[in-house]
């Protein structure tokens, strides 16, 4: 809605592309939905993606999955990765996922990628404090 009064302005795809961040394929879709259709046709455009597979229910178990711990579900040690999400949703909820939609997935419930620190086995604690 924003690109509207500046396409209607006769500013360029590429300027309004510009100005708002976005790819000029975007805008040129945009100004030809509002060619065709007017404003009620960028209204009524559909966004992309599917609707989730799994529900918020099944969201907030699998977030309480994740919190317990990757140990408490037999994995060797406490990391998560994305194939041992992906194993978690598979045995927990019963939905198979690729493990490159898992990280989409964990994104979007708010958690975040980390890498552990490494730390040498026979790193001396009391030495280092």
């Amino acid at each position: 809605m924003l690109a509207v009064p500046m396409l209607r302005r006769g500013e360029s795809v590429g300027e309004v592309a510009n100005k708002l961040g976005v790819t000029h394929g975007a805008v040129s879709q945009w100004n030809k939905i509002l060619i065709e259709l007017g404003i009620e046709g960028l209204k009524l455009r559909r966004y992309p993606g599917g609707i989730s597979r799994l529900s918020e229910e099944q969201k907030e178990k699998l977030a309480d999955l994740i919190v317990a711990g990757a140990l408490v579900h037999g994995f060797d040690t406490d990391l998560w990765t994305l194939p041992r999400v992906a194993e978690l949703i598979r045995l927990k909820i019963d939905l198979e996922y690729e493990s490159s939609h898992v990280s989409r997935i964990l994104r979007g419930m708010g958690f975040s990628s980390q890498k552990p620190t490494k730390k040498a086995r026979e790193q001396d604690e009391d030495a280092v404090a």
